[in-house]
């Protein structure tokens, strides 16, 4: 129950913080540039303004040139749940911002509510691409740790992952994942 609740508590600061700055981290000229992003995806004319787009750099020197728009997209979709997003956009945001993590060293807190959405509205059509950001790193998996599988076809995942005809470690650990949510 306390686990539970710890869940609960730092899923509703996350969208509380989120929400609070929402009116001073978007510019309001922003909004409908980012709503039309959002509703007009097209992974082939897109996709380099969210991609992981990183220097070399390290600490300090570390630069991904896509990383505020990804964030400001991520960001709006996780406190806007009325604007529908192609699943295509959502796949590749949660992509981008795993390979991001992995040289960042760190994920971004809404991270778990991306991911939710993800698997909620596409199932197990784009599984694969959660569990390489999934297990990526330990923040990545922290992030998702507070992920809420209430609506989330966990069933219908797994029957996804076990049709699988080639099932290698990976897989197998995406079934161990998924087995301990339903």
């Amino acid at each position: 129950m306390i686990k539970k609740s710890n869940e609960y508590n730092y899923r509703e600061s996350v969208l509380q913080i989120m929400d609070e700055v929402q009116d001073t981290y978007y510019k309001p000229e922003e909004i409908s540039t980012i709503r039309r992003f959002i509703e007009e995806y097209k992974q082939e004319n897109d996709f380099q303004k969210i991609c992981f787009s990183w220097n070399g750099g390290r600490g300090e020197e570390f630069k991904d040139d896509s990383q505020d728009f990804r964030n400001k997209i991520s960001i709006y979709i996780c406190l806007n749940n009325d604007i529908k997003v192609p699943p295509l956009l959502l796949k590749d945001l949660v992509q981008e911002i795993g390979k991001a993590s992995v040289e960042s060293w760190g994920a971004p807190e809404y991270l778990f509510l991306l991911s939710e959405r993800l698997l909620k509205e596409t199932e197990g059509q784009y599984i694969e691409t959660f569990g390489k950001t999934l297990f990526s790193n330990m923040d990545t998996y922290g992030s998702c740790i507070c992920m809420d599988f209430s609506e989330i076809n966990v069933e219908g995942i797994l029957n996804e992952l076990n049709s699988k005809k080639y099932k290698d470690k990976f897989i197998l650990d995406l079934v161990d994942y998924f087995k301990s949510k339903s």
